[in-house]
């Protein structure tokens, strides 16, 4: 009879296994077909918080990690760094958000006075705004 710890080594060794065979078919996998995963995560996570009822906060957060992880996956498929990536966009929606904050300020309204609506519409502005970098 097999020893504990030779027991889970082995467990151990055909997970590491099975991980590589998924990373190795990820990798070989087209960029569309990627994208068709995301779609798919996508609809996992919304048939989680699609609920009237609570939501399930852990289901909630391993359908998003799923989705994260794809999305990683195909900005790697891309040569796009994701850590970069969403650096960029983090900094991008800064400068939107302060191109809105100005606007609004210079019209002599405030934010929490204005409806959805309206700063939707000062957001659509913002973005269509050229910044250079």
């Amino acid at each position: 009879m097999k020893s504990y710890v030779a027991q889970r080594l082995g467990i151990a060794i055909l997970t590491l296994v099975g991980m590589s065979m998924v990373i190795f078919a990820l990798l070989r996998l087209a960029p569309g077909d990627i994208v068709d995963k995301i779609q798919e995560e996508v609809d996992e996570l919304r048939d989680v918080v699609a609920t009237e009822a609570p939501i399930d906060q852990a289901r909630a957060e391993e359908e998003m990690g799923d989705l994260l992880f794809a999305i990683a996956n195909l900005s790697r498929k891309l040569g796009i760094e994701p850590e970069t990536a969403l650096r960029k966009a983090n900094d991008k929606f800064t400068r939107r958000f302060g191109t809105l904050e100005r606007a609004v300020a210079d019209s002599g309204r405030a934010m929490k006075d204005m409806t959805l609506e309206e700063l939707e519409a000062e957001w659509q502005r913002a973005k269509s705004q050229r910044h250079t970098e």
